[in-house]
């Protein structure tokens, strides 16, 4: 951003407090909690949205039980102050899904970057 040789950064806060670049939009579906300021792409007429996510994933056939107590594993660690505290000096925002909320949420993602998973090479379901 600095050199001039992009025109698209992800990380706007840092941008901002780090560089002393003034953010104009995010490709958030909702605007960042410190950048109240600056409205979503969405809201500028511009349907695009950017998302970097992560989840825990088990092989197939592990007990449903298992998953169910896997999830509930991550559900509190989700709330424990000092993981919450060093994500958002990360500048990381936390958005916990239950196992069937988050299949949910999987299925959506890749059924949307399809066309993008054969370019790199990853095999459908």
């Amino acid at each position: 951003m600095l050199s001039g040789k992009a025109t698209f950064a992800a990380d706007t806060s840092a941008m901002e407090k780090v560089h002393g670049l003034r953010t104009l939009a995010v490709a958030a579906e909702e605007r960042v909690a410190d950048l109240l300021d600056v409205p979503t792409l969405k809201e500028l007429g511009k349907d695009v949205v950017v998302t970097i996510w992560s989840g825990a994933f088990a092989p197939a056939g592990t007990p449903a039980d298992v998953l169910g107590t896997l999830s509930a594993a991550c559900g509190e660690a989700v709330k424990d102050e000092e993981f919450l505290a060093g994500m958002a000096k990360a500048n990381c925002m936390v958005s916990y899904k239950d196992r069937a909320a988050f299949q949910d949420y999987f299925d959506t993602q890749y059924e949307g970057a399809g066309e993008f998973l054969e370019v790199i090479g990853v095999k459908s379901k």
